[in-house]
């Protein structure tokens, strides 16, 4: 079944059969992606929504694996969030008091969201 479906969208010239064996594991894996995407969609909902409670940053919403958001003086949160541990993207050099964060874990976000709420205290 699978094979008829590559054969109806394969090129006028064949593929070597290693192609075509990696294209047919690729397809069958594709129940485990689906599986990933859509953690990471309830994940990155559930992470948008702690950060809009959090005073003194502006999370835009975001159909990707990250949130951009603007903070006040984005490089002390930045530094501070590496202190911590905690890896961001600092992207003040495009936009200004702009940091991007990827989208993790639920542990891995709880971690940021603790850490960021602790930098905006002081």
């Amino acid at each position: 079944e699978v094979i008829e479906e590559v054969n109806k969208v394969r090129l006028p010239f064949n593929l070597n059969s290693l192609s075509q064996k990696v294209a047919i594991e690729t397809l069958q894996k594709k129940k485990g992606m689906s599986s990933s995407i859509r953690s990471i969609i309830s994940e990155r909902k559930r992470l948008f929504k702690k950060m809009q409670k959090i005073g003194g940053i502006d999370p835009d919403p975001s159909d990707a694996n990250f949130i951009l958001f603007k903070v006040d003086n984005s490089d002390n949160i930045y530094k501070g969030l590496l202190k911590k541990q905690v890896l961001i993207r600092d992207m003040s050099g495009t936009i200004k008091n702009c940091l991007r964060v990827t989208v993790g874990t639920p542990a891995e976000n709880s971690s940021f969201l603790k850490a960021l709420k602790q930098l905006l205290i002081l």
